[in-house]
């Protein structure tokens, strides 16, 4: 893939790949009006990172950035936001028998990071994948 790529474009690697790899994400795009290009949005939406995606129990955040763009002030103040949200989890398999709990011996322990907070760019996917590719597996 070319570094210099369109953030347009990368955007539609990065939707393939959610399809692919069967995330539940959404993308807000913006639209043409009478004044220019516009977003409609309530409350502090202004510099909303660009997805949000779901395949459970995983969460992420994704901003997408071409190879030379920087994130907006608000972009970089809501992505400090959802790292401040972040928690690490364990998961840990359970049985319950009346007041006994055990773990169970042939379940695998996990442990999560919620939400997941990433900047992608291009040279994120290159070579073969990349790092992006291990993340939306």
């Amino acid at each position: 893939m070319s570094k210099g790529i369109s953030e347009t474009a990368f955007s539609s690697q990065i939707e393939d790949l959610l399809s692919r790899f069967g995330w539940h994400w959404a993308h807000f795009r913006p639209a043409w009006s009478s004044k220019g290009w516009r977003t409609p949005v309530s409350g502090k939406g202004k510099g909303f990172l660009d997805y949000i995606c779901l395949r459970p129990p995983r969460i992420l955040i994704i901003e997408v950035k071409n190879s030379y763009s920087k994130m907006t002030p608000e972009q970089q103040e809501w992505f400090r936001l959802w790292e401040e949200c972040q928690r690490t989890i364990i998961i840990q398999p359970l049985e319950i028998h009346g007041n006994k709990v055990d773990m169970k011996p042939n379940k695998k322990t996990e442990i999560l990071t919620l939400p997941e907070v990433y900047l992608f760019r291009p040279n994120d996917i290159e070579p073969n994948g990349g790092i992006i590719l291990e993340i939306l597996r």
